[in-house]
């Protein structure tokens, strides 16, 4: 209790539950806010109340093994005295990639499903987010979005082998993933998509921003072949070849075209074109500072073209 009078500081926790998601070793410390950890008993209690958590069984207040689990945000601020104003929230400040402001969490949960999407194949989702003053003078007032709830969400576990891979992904995104904000933001749109069509759309907008980047308004023909034979290039899948990748990303966006323009859509399989489009995306994040090529026709025509040679 003394504590809080003599600190200049607040801490502010945010609980987002991750159903479904098992670690080899909790706590998965992300950055210095973010961890992927067990939840306290009173962390579940809290949400619990405000129906971020919910039991699966209705009337039993029972919670299964698998829910209490996902992401805590730890974030301090500046303590006020009396009326000593707070300067409010800037209009368009979504910060960074897993580094938010306080009001945004809504981003942060994404950040972290995005990073879980882009590392393999899941169905894994949050069912919204708690946040509140964690101190004993300040257990008035809960924050709290909910989203949908079980049963919904897929299981999401990281392997010891798995866990060092994962967090170089993470540190791949903070660095590089405001370059492909819009690609990120579509591969997590979707998977809350609830037709394949759908799906399909959003996973062949999310690969036409890296690999169609370098054209302009007035050089806009051929995309479908151009999307195809960069995709065959630059996506390297140990089970596919380069016609292979080439194919499925031509039917991929045959189907896009299909959906948007109102037409018979024959869809691909939804499963391989997220996989061929997972591997694009984290493919332009391992270029690091060389991502700015992708927006350079040179790039593409190196990558594109063999080299000919004279006899």
């Amino acid at each position: 209790m003394g504590r809080f009078f003599v600190s200049d500081r607040i801490l502010y926790k945010t609980i987002m539950p991750l159903p479904g998601l098992n670690v080899s070793e909790f706590p998965l410390k992300l950055n210095d806010e973010l961890v992927l950890d067990r939840l306290t008993d009173d962390e579940v209690t809290r949400c619990y109340s405000v129906g971020v958590i919910r039991s699966p069984w209705p009337g039993l207040p029972l919670i299964g093994s698998e829910i209490p689990v996902g992401i805590r945000r730890a974030t301090f601020l500046p303590k006020l005295m009396g009326d000593e104003p707070r300067e409010p929230p800037k209009d368009g400040n979504e910060g960074f990639f897993g580094k938010r402001p306080i009001y945004r969490d809504d981003l942060v949960m994404d950040d972290v499903l995005s990073a879980l999407r882009l590392f393999k194949r899941t169905q894994i989702r949050a069912t919204g987010f708690a946040r509140w003053t964690d101190s004993p003078l300040l257990r008035g007032g809960i924050i709290y979005v909910a989203r949908g709830h079980l049963p919904f969400s897929g299981a999401f576990e990281l392997s010891e082998v798995e866990v060092p891979h994962f967090l170089e992904l993470w540190r791949l995104l903070e660095e590089g993933a405001e370059c492909l904000r819009f690609s990120i933001h579509r591969f997590n749109l979707a998977f809350d998509r609830g037709l394949v069509g759908d799906r399909i759309v959003d996973l062949v907008i999310s690969a036409e921003a890296p690999l169609l980047g370098d054209t302009g308004n007035k050089d806009r023909g051929e995309l479908r072949f151009r999307f195809a034979l960069r995709a065959a290039k630059f996506i390297k899948r140990t089970d596919f070849g380069e016609r292979d990748v080439y194919r499925k990303m031509r039917e991929a966006y045959d189907a896009r075209s299909a959906v948007v323009h109102g037409g018979e859509a024959s869809l691909p399989e939804i499963d391989v074109i997220e996989d061929l489009v997972r591997l694009g995306l984290r493919t332009a994040l391992s270029m690091k500072e060389d991502r700015g090529k992708l927006r350079r026709a040179d790039y593409w025509e190196t990558l594109v073209l063999s080299e000919v040679t004279t006899s």
